[in-house]
């Protein structure tokens, strides 16, 4: 069929189809990585928590055995908490609400502690706290996505971000 054109010719539509056929696979393979790589974030972030919950149960444990008082095991759990990062970026990091809501601590910005976060709204109206303890009120953990304008924060813009709830 071919073997009327020149050799190069020949050696260019073989190179050709070759690239089309990778190009059209691209999308594919994409998708297939971002797949990957967010359920492996999924999974590493929900075992952080996990690890992060064991501390508060730790200092619970503690208060309910009467070797600490329960403001002295609260205390010594917000503290613990608030030093644990489980990333590189200065946006990763666990914090503390009640089922009010309402601010338990915040490590990046202590001004929110105490603070009421029910009329707390992500850029698209969403009621990002509220969202959060009808997650726990209902399934006891989950996650949720809220898109969280991050741009005088940590200098990353707006995104998207996926919140693991305990």
């Amino acid at each position: 069929m071919l073997s009327h054109l020149r050799l190069s010719t020949r050696i260019s539509l073989i190179g050709i189809a070759t690239t089309l056929c990778f190009a059209s696979a691209l999308p594919w393979i994409h998708s297939k990585t971002r797949e990957l790589y967010y359920s492996a974030t999924r999974e590493r972030i929900q075992k952080l928590v996990q690890d992060t919950w064991s501390v508060v149960d730790f200092y619970g444990a503690q208060a309910k055995a009467g070797l600490m008082t329960t403001e002295q095991a609260q205390a010594a759990a917000k503290l613990a908490v608030k030093h644990i990062r489980y990333g590189t970026l200065e946006g990763e990091y666990f914090w503390i609400n009640d089922l009010h809501p309402r601010m338990v601590m915040n490590p990046l910005n202590p001004a929110l502690d105490g603070k009421d976060l029910t009329e707390s709204k992500d850029p698209n109206g969403v009621h990002m706290f509220l969202e959060m303890v009808r997650v726990c009120r209902e399934k006891r953990r989950g996650r949720n996505r809220v898109h969280v304008d991050t741009h005088g924060c940590y200098s990353r813009g707006p995104e998207n971000q996926l919140r693991q709830v305990i």
